[in-house]
């Protein structure tokens, strides 16, 4: 139980015990719910721990240069991007970490359990977690994530009434990768229903040769290194196509883009099994609790049974409702 006697919330993010991922998206907006149910202010302070990485699972086989090059583009964009943020603190080297009187997370008895429970357990960021916190009454009245006005207003007349493809192609995990042949059927039919398209390509493709780079859509380059920028592009689009597994799209979660996301189910993938999904969330078959029910809409129909035709009725669905 958080204690409410202090005015703030500190949220600790260590990097030698949690993942290099946009999981922290999901830890952020578990924090400000907690701030909505615990009454507590709705901003709160992010302490990022660096001093080193950890060695679980995939990240084993990450190199170092790998690992600060995530740690920039993933953890510290996210966080400069956090509305929810009031200030932000890094702690490096032999900085030892600055003690804080009032309410944490993690709390310190969970700290006591690093190493005998998983991680998430510790510091919350599952969907699960906030799904539970929901169920508790808790609201997130505002948005987290949201580029400048500034950015915005440089997009939206280019991609006014158009769709943004927002694909998942990481050299790690292969199997959660987006279905390029999939995906380009789905543009064909867009474009003869005179809709233009763009994608954002994955960071990670750009830098391994842009394998992407035939679809018959416009990249938004500019989107792939600056994620202010995918949030601009996704908000002012009419409507996106986000990729299975791309954690690089959380943000969306908590912002006004309308979105389509599918193909994240797949039974064969750990990952994207039931079984996961049982654990960490969300509720299989459902439309998180987060989301704007008309808008921002979870499809889960299994990757294998997905149809190009599917996606694409879908997406001229979410169309409409932005004309």
């Amino acid at each position: 139980m958080l204690k409410t006697d202090y005015p703030a919330l500190r949220l600790t993010y260590d990097t030698s015990l949690n993942p290099l991922s946009f999981d922290l998206v999901f830890c952020l907006a578990i924090s400000r719910a907690l701030c909505d149910i615990k009454k507590l202010p709705d901003k709160f302070d992010l302490l990022l721990v660096n001093k080193s990485y950890r060695d679980v699972g995939i990240e084993g086989a990450y190199s170092q240069e790998y690992r600060e090059r995530k740690f920039n583009d993933v953890i510290i964009s996210t966080a400069l991007l956090c509305k929810w943020v009031n200030s932000l603190h890094i702690v490096r080297g032999e900085t030892p970490v600055p003690p804080y009187p009032g309410p944490t997370i993690p709390t310190a008895d969970s700290l006591r359990l690093v190493g005998k429970v998983p991680q998430w357990q510790i510091t919350p960021m599952v969907p699960k977690q906030l799904e539970s916190l929901f169920e508790q009454g808790a609201r997130i009245p505002d948005y987290g994530f949201r580029a400048s006005g500034q950015i915005l207003d440089r997009y939206r007349a280019r991609l006014k009434g158009a769709v943004v493809i927002h694909p998942r192609v990481s050299v790690h995990s292969l199997a959660r990768n987006s279905d390029k042949a999939k995906i380009q059927e789905v543009v064909r039919a867009l474009r003869k229903d005179g809709i233009n398209i763009f994608f954002v390509p994955d960071i990670e493709d750009l830098r391994a040769g842009f394998t992407w780079r035939d679809l018959d859509a416009e990249p938004l380059l500019e989107a792939s290194l600056d994620m202010e920028t995918r949030l601009a592009v996704a908000e002012v689009a009419a409507t996106n196509l986000l990729s299975p597994g791309g954690g690089n799209v959380a943000m969306l979660h908590f912002s006004p883009a309308s979105f389509l996301c599918t193909g994240f189910f797949d039974e064969s993938v750990l990952l994207t099994s039931t079984a996961t999904y049982a654990t960490k969330g969300p509720s299989f078959g459902t439309n998180p609790h987060w989301l704007k029910a008309d808008t921002q809409i979870y499809d889960w129909t299994p990757r294998s049974a997905l149809s190009a035709d599917q996606v694409h009725k879908r997406l001229l669905e979410l169309i409409k409702r932005d004309a």
